[in-house]
Parts: structure tokens; C-alpha cells; sequence
């Protein structure tokens, strides 16, 4: 099972806020991505999609950009973007929710 850097959830869909987080709660998944960007490119971000997480963003360290990915279906993410770190980003599925140039 995936551990990701940062989570944005709902806790009004969590029940047990001990336990595990329920899919239906998560929002939002980041993975800061140094020296495994392959991975979060690629298994991570497949097992995320599958998983039907509706939005998942990688901090490409090293390239200096986020690679936001959204809209999951058939256990694929339909939409990607890249944006550089310098440039704000919103979320997609929350859009009063973003952040200022890293």
C-alpha cells in the first residue's frame, strides 16, 4: 500500500480516525518525487488511478515542475499537466484550494 507525503482529506468521511482512511475521504495525494520519480510516474500513480483517488500531484524535484494528474477512469488518469514550481497551481477537483509558486 502506497504511504504518500501529504494527504488532504475530508474528515467528515473519516468514521474511525484511528484506522485505515477510507478512499471516499482523500482529496488530494503528493508525492515529492527526488529520486523516485519513476516510481511515482509510473506504479504509484497507476495504483492511485485504480484506486479511483480523483486527483494526484507529483513534485518533480530535480525538473522543477508538479505534474498534476485528475479525472480517473478505467483505472487511468484522464488528465495531465505539468507546471512549473515557479507558477501557483489549484486544485482541480477543489479549486478554492491551491498554492502560491514554491
Amino acid at each position: 500500500m502506497p504511504m504518500p507525503d501529504i494527504m488532504l482529506v475530508d474528515p467528515a468521511l473519516i468514521p474511525d480516525l484511528e484506522g485505515m482512511v477510507p478512499v471516499a475521504a482523500v482529496k488530494l495525494v503528493v508525492e515529492v518525487a527526488d529520486s523516485t520519480l519513476e516510481d511515482d510516474l509510473g506504479e504509484k500513480r497507476d495504483e492511485y488511478a485504480e484506486a479511483g483517488l480523483p486527483e494526484y500531484w507529483v513534485a518533480d524535484v530535480k525538473g522543477g515542475r508538479i505534474v498534476r494528474h485528475a479525472d480517473p477512469r478505467d483505472g487511468a488518469y484522464t488528465r495531465v499537466d505539468s507546471v512549473p514550481m515557479d507558477q501557483p497551481l489549484t486544485m482541480l477537483t477543489e479549486p478554492r484550494l491551491s498554492i502560491g509558486a514554491i
